[in-house]
Formats: C-alpha cells, structure tokens, sequence
C-alpha cells in the first residue's frame, strides 16, 4: 500500500544517492528511524530538517514537498518549473563515495579487518581518477605504533587495491606476511623486501619477496585532532 507521503520520500531517495540511510540520518543529526520514517513516507520531515536537506543537497523545501522547483528565469525574469533531474543527482555526480570497513589493520603485529562497510566517505571524482580507479579503493582505520610518526592510531587510511605491485622507490603498503595482515613501508631490492616500520622502536626485518602478499597501497590518510 502506498504511504501518503511516499512521493516526498521518494524524492528525499533521489537526494540521498549513493549515501546509505545511515549515513543520511548523521549527515542530518537524526536517528535512523527517524530518517527512514520520513523516506518511508510515513511522516513530512519537520520544516527545519526540510530546510537542512534542502540547502545542503542545493535545492529547495519545494522542491521536496512537490517536485517542483519555481525559480525566477536569469534570463526572463519569470517563473520557470524544474522538475529532473534533481539536484541531488548533480551533486552526486561530482563524487566518488569510498567505503570505509570496520575494525582496523595493524601497524604493528598484524590485525585483519572485518570488511563490513561501516559507511561511504565522499571524494570528489577528478581527484580520485588521478590517483587511481575509485571501485579499488577502500579506507580503514589504523592500529598500533609502529608507523609512528608518519601515520598514527586511529588514521584513517585510504588504499589503492589496485596497486599490488611493488614500485621502484617503494611505499607504505597493506601486506600480508604468513597470513599476518599490516601497514609497513616496504623496499624491494633483488628478490628480497624490506619490512619497514617507521617507529625506530621497531627493528626492520627481511623475507623473500614472493612471500609477501600485497592488498594495496596507502596513497592518502586523515588524521582526527581530537579523539
């Protein structure tokens, strides 16, 4: 059965793109069952949430409660009615949404992540088509000192899976050695990698190199101020 207001909720869909429901309902301060309530068609969100939608998504409340968007023509001066696509969509398309897994990878002894999508961060798409290909992308937290002071506890770090190959000059990369998954900065030299961990605390160590798995490399990362 159709709700009554599945037709505001339909269009609140349109906004929300790629972003999941969660992600919908913190982008907006509200729990989540609230947000799918209003999406549901179960309820008219209130006019200050209205209001929060509409100006960060760059439309307007009426274009929400009606589909339709009257605004006065440049041109002309008159009124004009824009109906799709929605401004939603043309702010979406301006973004690559990158999922972020839970749990963490280590920087020190090794820790497997989940890969349960715990949400999608936002880069715009002409930064992530200069550094790779956005569907080989994936971000996690760090675990651990080791890498310490290039990337600390709780970094959040983005990498390119695509990049699983070591390159000449070498990087930080997410490895695997015997099954035992980390961030280290690894050198290749002959048939031997360097295991580096940028924490002098941390001695490097060698293994061949065909018993290094790599998962990617880290090519960017964020770091919280306060935690």
């Amino acid at each position: 059965m159709k709700n009554e207001h599945s037709d505001i909720g339909q269009r609140l869909k349109m906004l929300r793109g790629s972003l999941s429901q969660t992600e919908m309902g913190k982008l907006f301060n509200m729990p989540l069952r609230t947000y799918q309530s209003y999406e549901y068609g179960q309820r008219v969100p209130p006019s200050h949430a209205l209001s929060s939608i509409a100006r960060k998504f760059g439309t307007t409340v009426e274009w929400i409660l009606t589909g339709v968007d009257e605004r006065a023509d440049e041109e002309t001066g008159k009124g004009v009615l824009k109906k799709e696509p929605s401004p939603g969509e043309k702010l979406g398309q301006d973004f690559a949404y990158i999922p972020q897994v839970n749990g963490r990878i280590s920087a020190g002894k090794g820790l497997a992540p989940d890969n349960v999508i715990e949400m999608r961060v936002a880069f715009r798409k002409e930064w992530i088509a200069r550094k790779g290909n956005a569907k080989d992308m994936v971000l996690i937290k760090v675990s651990g000192d080791s890498m310490d002071p290039t990337l600390l506890n709780g970094d959040l770090v983005l990498i390119d899976r695509g990049r699983k190959y070591f390159e000449p000059q070498g990087g930080i990369y997410a490895i695997a050695v015997d099954d035992t998954i980390m961030i280290k900065r690894v050198q290749v030299v002959g048939d031997r990698a360097k295991i580096i961990s940028d924490n002098k605390m941390y001695e490097p160590f060698e293994v061949s190199a065909d018993q290094v798995k790599i998962n990617g490399k880290v090519i960017w990362f964020a770091r919280e101020l306060e935690r």
